[in-house]
């Protein structure tokens, strides 16, 4: 179990389980600053936004970049605790069955398939050569951190929940990445298959063993097509425009090859220029 933030004002920084990502939701390693207790600490009310400086002040950029993926809310909604083994946030005997059927594999020493192909996944994810935007894109896809509207649902918004871009389905990440019928198309093009045939596997350890199974071309093109598809959503939701598969596949295709000259080019940042004294 972990908590789900809405004002922030019930989640102590230090002790409770609020934090994406592993380690049960704890942070960890950190010297304890007293000066702020409560997660209400770390967000501007105001602006419904994580006070950054702050957050640069007391924590390592890595995880400042979780806690600024974290969606807050406009209004004031209570702390919540939900369930955190599948990302749905809902307890169901089936979930709470499988974390305890593999917390019994992990003691006895026996292969976990699912932890393990998540891990490699991510390990995986973080090491391959596209820019940071497309990385923490995919690494919000996977935990679940994205807006979409069955999250804002979830959290007290009301809005319609239907897909911007099929309007035919409930919009949740599972349904926007791998099932909407314009990203089908898109990962079709590129001769990447994502269907889950396994409907009794979560879709994030469906999503690690396809990851698992693609070249490394493939994997650059899964990942800049999430980017893309996120992107596209949020021009329909925000400026209602509807965008188009072949304008959608060519961006892809285009930025994928900008992204390997750059690989091939060994571009890098030029170090900056120190200035030096000298005597008049």
């Amino acid at each position: 179990m972990g908590w789900r933030i809405g004002s922030g004002q019930r989640i102590n920084i230090w002790s409770d389980p609020w934090l994406p990502g592993p380690h049960g939701g704890l942070i960890r390693g950190k010297s304890i600053n007293h000066n702020y207790t409560l997660v209400s600490d770390l967000i501007d009310h105001q602006t419904a936004t994580w006070k950054v400086d702050v957050l640069l002040n007391l924590f390592e950029s890595d995880l400042v970049e979780q806690f600024c993926s974290i969606p807050l809310s406009r209004t004031d909604l209570d702390d919540e605790i939900v369930w955190r083994y599948d990302g749905s946030g809902l307890y169901n005997v089936k979930s709470g069955y499988k974390l305890l059927q593999e917390e019994r594999q992990s003691d006895s020493g026996m292969y976990v398939a699912a932890p393990l192909s998540i891990s490699r996944f991510f390990s995986s994810m973080w090491g391959v050569s596209l820019p940071a935007k497309v990385k923490i894109n995919m690494w919000r896809v996977m935990n679940n951190f994205l807006a979409t509207y069955a999250n804002l649902q979830a959290r007290r918004l009301n809005v319609n929940n239907c897909c911007p871009l099929c309007g035919s389905e409930v919009e949740n990440v599972q349904h926007i990445m791998w099932e909407c019928v314009f990203v089908k198309e898109l990962l079709g093009a590129q001769g990447i298959q994502v269907a889950n045939q396994h409907p009794d596997v979560p879709w994030m350890e469906w999503m690690a063993l396809v990851f698992e199974r693609l070249n490394s071309v493939q994997r650059h093109a899964l990942m800049v097509t999430c980017w893309v598809v996120w992107h596209a959503r949020n021009k329909v939701v925000h400026d209602g425009v509807q965008p188009s598969v072949t304008n959608s596949l060519s961006f892809i295709l285009a930025s994928l090859k900008e992204y390997e000259m750059l690989n091939l080019k060994g571009v890098t940042r030029p170090l900056p220029i120190q200035a030096k004294w000298e005597a008049p």
